[in-house]
This record gives structure tokens, C-alpha cells and sequence, in this order.
């Protein structure tokens, strides 16, 4: 491999004896078959590589097997391969596994390929020729109908010059991906060679990897180091994307590590039991596919059952598209865009696949997909721009970092915050001052409005006679109990609808609702109290005086109370607004002057009776105007102090 040289993923695909390994080994030299069963066998049972160069490219070869029952390590190889070769016998023609790989290679969405008709020494020209019809009609309408098809035979070596050429054509077909700087590598093999610790391989989906780099390991989130890399056998500085790797690592044992995990880089990807999906069901299936049905899903070199739940319809027929949420027997870590395969349980086959669209997921009701549909429309785009907005909306009033960015929307760290600040220009994104100020998306913010408005119109249609809704009470109707400085923050980006000053928040405009006769009984309570100073009358003298009920009063006392026109002492006892100041200010000046007064010298200040000088000294201490040392009341602020003549 040249510097120059452009690293691409070559798999194999193809039914079982076909020859995929003999003519692998006739391109590359390398026999791929490296476990002693298979040797025996003569029949590949796991993943095998090899390497080839090609006209200015390095491939790496990834061969799998061609039988029914390995069908799930043939995915675990085919994933991220740029392109495929497939090769069906000439004694045998196209087969079931030809048709199955064939289909697994469409969903994974490999773009470019090429065929081999392998085993031409052993049938005449005629047969190749039907053989090659069969072919033609395999791969009609799919990546690999304008594919070359190369006759082939190990045994006289016939072709095998060619097909290196053709797979040069090929390789130059395949577009560069879009840069990014983020790793990702699927891991297909964890062992530990003697001496050498915990080593794995993998096929690097994106980004770069270099020895002394820190890693994540997912679905776990083990933090790891590369301790060294190599590439085909030899050692590396570096591995990009679209080579094949092995990774020596230090921080985890290589029994904490299998097929399908994945090496990240810090912080890029998040564990998840529930995917959102676009997903196709193949059109050759013989059922539809059914919501809540159970099914294995294949999502890079891993496997997991899943049960999937359809989003629209309660069926998707063969050859139709439709979106799904997967829960998950166990975590997986993913990126928007990725391919997947779904295969059902029993019996065991190829039934669809998708991409991802959501790769750490909300459940979404399937009575609310109206309301998400927009935004899942957008997250499914070709568009980075309409990625981004989507997911940024998907994080409600979470915060989210340009990483969040890069593996929910698919994109690169560049393309990331490039979009984001796009998006904040246009005012598709906003500040809110909650705790570490975070961006939201504006819809997130006028969805809030929505129920917070919703909340507060409830609260003055239920409770009339109140000023205002305490914060802590619309925090848990808003299902925000316990983030109250988040809901401050989004009071403030409303303030215009709403009004949040001493009493709490309400409606602007709304207030409390009196009849002109609850209105003369305020009137009267309010100037009652005034004139009984310091001895006010109970709630039940109010309501005899008044000719009414204490139960009828007792909202309009609380109103009274909300509107600073009474001070509520505790219990049944009011004072008027100004008799409570004045009953600051002569306590004070008592008190500046002594060094102390007990309930009785407070009550003869006052002119009262023990009654009331009870809770109105233990509301100068709760106010923090008096402090008591034992019998003794002194001033909780000394004289002079700065504080001191201030009241609440």
C-alpha cells in the first residue's frame, strides 16, 4: 500500500461451496479460512480477510460464509463494505443464499460491485451462459444490474487476471465519503494473543484511529487506550476509514468485548434500547411485516432481538416502507443513517431492513404520530441541515453538545457546528437561562408555552378567587417537579403571556374573579380588621357580623391576603396590611430601646390580650424581625445594622 493508495471494504457474497474463499485466495494469496474446523471442513464457518492492492487502492477483503445457518456471521461481515463481490458456480447457478446475500447487500445499501461466475472448468459454454441469464435476472433493478460478470476458475487460473481489473473499475466508482473526524469501528473479533493482551479487529466506519488515543467501548462505555494498531499483519501509525484493523488495547480485558461492539471516540455514541427506524420489508417475504412482532435485528457486526413496534398501521406489506420504534433485549450504540437487517425468529430469514433515524430514542405514542411525523420526515432527510433542526428539537429541554450533533444527525464535527450556528442565526434555536445555559429549539419552547399556558388557564378556571399559581405548583403541573429553575428560564422566554412577579405566575390579564356581593364582604372583612387593630376577630366573628359563613369568608380572606391587603399570622389570624406595619415599627423602636421584652411586655405595647400577642410574637420571629432567647424577644437585626428599618 502506497501513501497515495484509497482505503475501500471489498466483501464476498454468495452461497456455500461456491468457491468465494478459493477465489479469494487466487486474487490475494491469503487463505481467509483460519480456524481448524474450516480447514477441516473445507467449508467457511466465520468471518475471514484478506488484503488486496489494485490499481491505487488497498481493499480490504472481507469473506464470509455462504450457509443458511451462518447467515448472521455473513452480516457481521458484510457490514460497512463499499462494495461486494458476488460469485455463484457455474455447476450449480444461483441458489438460495445467493438470493439472500444478494438482498442483504441491497439493505445494507452497497452502492457499487461486481460478479464472478466461478467453476468454469467444469460445465460447458452453453450452461455458463444460462447461468449467467439467472444471474442477469438475480440482479435486475439492483446496485449490481450494470455489474461485469467475470468467468472464473481457480483451476486453470482462467479470469482471475480480469477480475482484479474489473474491481479496480469498480473501486473508482465508489464516491469518497463525506470527512469525519469521529471514530467508529465495528468490532467483529476480541481475543487475547499470548503476551500481547487484549487485541480486536474491526472494519474503522469512520474517522481515524492512533496509538496512545483514548476509546469508548459500547454498548459498555469501558473507557480503553490504543497501545498499537496493524493493518493486514503489518504494524500502523494510523487506520482511517475503509481499512480493516487490529487494535491492541489497554484498560479492558478482551473477555468484556465482543462482536458488535463498537470503539468510539469519547462521548460520540450513547447506549440505547429503543432505535426509531425507517424500515422496508423485502417485496419476496411471504407475510407482512406486524407491529409488535418479534424479530432480530443485525446492526453492524452485532445482533439482538428486538420487538418492533410499527408507528402507522398495524402491518407494513412486502415491498413497503414503513417508520417503527425497536425495543431491545439489550443496549446497542448507533449513528442516524445506519443501516440495519431484520431477520425473523423462527424460521430464520431476511425479511427487511432500513436505516436508523433515531439512534437513542423517545418513546413515541402511535396516538401522537401526527404531531411527530414532520420532524421524523426531517430526520430522515438527505438534508444535514433538516438532521440537525430535527434533533435538536428531539432533545426538548435537554442539553446536547455538537458531538450529540454528529452521531444523531449523521453528520461531521464541522458540518455540526456549521448548522448549529445557521440555525441560531435564523432563530430556529434559542437561549434559555436554565442551569449551565443551554439552546433549545424554538418549537420546544413555543410547545412549553402551550402547556404552560394550558396549566396556568386550568389553575384560574378551578381556583377564582387566586391571585397567582406558586412555581412549585406549575413545576409538577407541568411535569417539571424539581427543575423549577428551568421552568424560570422558559417564564422568562414567554414573559409576554405570562406575568411572574411576588405572587407567583399567572395569566396576563387574568386575576381573580369577585361578584359584586364577594365583593362587599371583602370590603367589610378588610375594614373590620382595619379598625380592630391588634385585636382581630376570628374567622367566625367575621362570618356573624358579616351574615355569611366561614366557609364562603375564608377564600376571600386568602385573596385579601394575596392582593398585601391582610398579613396572615398563621392559623385563623389576619391583621390588616397596616396594622402589620405598624406593628413593625413600634416593636422595633420598643425593642432598640430595651434589652429584651417577653409576650407579656409585647402585649401591653401593644394593647392586647395574650391571645394575640402569642402569634403575632411568633410571627415577628418567623419574619426574622424578633429573635427569642427563652422567654425573651430581642431584635434578630441590631440597631444600626445596614438591614436594620427594612421590612418584608
Amino acid at each position: 500500500m502506497t501513501a497515495a493508495s484509497r482505503q475501500l471494504i471489498l466483501g464476498t457474497a454468495g452461497h456455500i461451496d461456491h468457491g468465494k474463499t478459493a477465489l479469494i485466495r487466487a486474487l490475494t494469496g491469503t487463505d481467509t479460512d483460519r480456524l481448524p474446523e474450516e480447514k477441516k471442513r473445507g467449508m467457511t464457518i466465520d468471518i475471514g480477510f484478506a488484503q488486496l492492492a489494485v490499481d491505487g487502492f488497498d481493499l480490504g477483503i472481507v469473506d464470509v460464509p455462504g450457509h443458511e445457518r451462518l447467515v448472521r456471521n455473513m452480516l457481521a461481515g458484510a457490514t460497512g463494505n463499499d462494495l461486494a463481490l458476488l460469485v455463484v458456480a457455474a455447476d450449480d447457478s444461483v441458489m438460495p443464499q445467493t438470493r439472500e446475500h444478494h438482498e442483504i447487500l441491497k439493505l445494507l445499501g452497497v452502492g457499487h460491485g461486481v460478479i464472478a461466475v466461478t467453476k468454469c472448468d467444469l460445465v460447458e459454454e452453453e450452461l455458463i451462459e444460462l447461468v449467467e441469464q439467472d444471474v442477469c435476472e438475480l440482479v435486475e433493478g439492483s446496485f449490481l444490474q450494470a455489474a461485469p460478470i467475470v468467468r472464473c476458475s481457480i483451476q486453470d487460473g482462467r479470469g482471475v487476471d480480469r477480475l482484479r481489473s474489473v474491481i479496480a473499475d469498480a473501486c473508482r466508482a465508489v464516491a469518497a465519503p463525506p470527512g469525519q473526524d469521529v471514530l467508529r469501528l465495528a468490532v467483529d473479533r476480541s481475543f487475547s494473543p499470548t503476551g500481547q493482551g487484549t487485541v480486536i479487529t474491526g472494519s474503522v466506519a469512520s474517522g481515524a484511529l492512533r496509538e496512545g488515543d483514548r476509546v469508548e467501548v459500547l454498548p459498555e462505555g469501558t473507557a480503553a487506550r490504543v497501545r498499537g494498531l496493524q493493518s493486514h499483519g503489518r504494524a500502523a501509525d494510523e487506520v482511517r476509514r475503509g481499512q480493516r484493523a487490529a487494535v491492541g488495547l489497554t484498560g479492558v480485558h478482551h473477555r468484556e468485548i465482543g462482536r458488535g461492539d463498537v470503539l468510539a471516540t469519547p462521548g460520540f455514541l450513547r447506549s440505547s434500547r429503543l432505535l426509531t427506524a425507517s424500515v422496508t420489508v423485502l417485496e419476496s417475504c411471504p407475510q407482512p411485516l406486524r407491529h409488535r412482532q418479534r424479530v432480530r435485528l443485525h446492526l453492524g457486526a452485532g445482533q439482538v432481538v428486538a420487538i418492533l413496534a410499527l408507528l402507522e398501521g398495524n402491518t407494513v406489506a412486502p415491498g413497503d416502507e414503513g417508520l417503527a420504534q425497536l425495543y431491545l433485549a439489550a443496549p446497542v450504540a448507533a449513528v442516524s443513517g445506519q443501516a440495519l437487517v431484520i431477520r425473523s425468529l423462527s424460521p430464520a430469514r431476511t425479511i427487511g431492513g432500513g436505516r436508523i433515524v433515531e439512534p437513542v430514542a423517545r418513546r413515541i405514542a402511535r396516538r401522537n404520530i401526527d404531531a411527530q411525523r414532520d420532524r421524523l420526515g426531517d430526520a430522515a432527510s438527505d438534508d444535514a441541515g433538516r438532521r440537525v433542526d430535527a434533533s435538536v428539537s428531539a432533545y426538548g429541554l435537554d442539553s446536547w453538545s455538537d458531538m450529540d450533533l454528529c452521531r444523531d444527525a449523521g453528520v461531521d464535527p464541522g458540518t455540526a457546528a456549521r448548522v448549529r450556528d445557521e440555525l441560531i442565526e435564523r432563530e430556529r434555536i434559542v437561549r434559555i437561562s436554565a442551569p449551565g445555559a443551554r439552546h433549545v429549539h424554538r418549537d420546544t419552547v413555543a410547545a412549553w408555552r402551550h402547556r404552560i399556558a394550558g396549566a396556568l388557564d386550568s389553575f384560574h378556571t378551578s381556583q377564582p378567587r387566586k391571585l397567582a399559581m406558586s412555581p412549585k405548583a406549575l413545576a409538577d403541573a407541568v411535569h417539571l417537579g424539581g427543575r423549577e429553575e428551568v421552568l424560570a428560564a422558559l417564564l422568562d422566554r414567554i414573559g409576554d403571556d405570562v406575568v411572574v412577579d411576588g405572587h407567583g405566575v399567572a395569566i396576563r390579564g387574568r386575576g381573580p374573579q369577585v361578584s359584586d356581593t364577594e365583593q362587599a364582604l371583602l370590603d367589610g372583612v378588610v375594614a373590620r380588621l382595619r379598625d380592630a387593630r391588634f385585636s382581630p376577630p376570628s374567622g367566625a366573628d367575621l362570618a356573624g357580623a358579616l351574615s355569611t359563613t366561614e366557609k364562603q369568608l375564608r377564600p376571600l380572606l386568602e385573596l385579601a391576603a394575596a392582593r398585601g391587603e391582610l398579613r396572615h399570622l398563621g392559623g385563623g389570624v389576619y391583621l390588616h396590611a397596616d396594622v402589620e406595619r405598624e406593628l413593625r415599627q413600634s416593636v422595633r423602636s420598643a425593642l432598640s430601646c430595651s434589652a429584651g421584652m417577653t409576650v407579656s411586655d409585647i402585649r401591653q405595647l401593644l394593647g392586647t390580650t395574650r391571645r394575640f400577642a402569642l402569634p403575632i410574637c411568633q410571627y415577628l420571629d418567623q419574619v426574622g424581625l424578633t429573635r427569642r432567647h427563652g422567654n425573651v424577644r430581642t431584635l434578630a437585626t441590631p440597631p444600626g445594622s445596614a438591614a436594620n428599618g427594612t421590612s418584608s
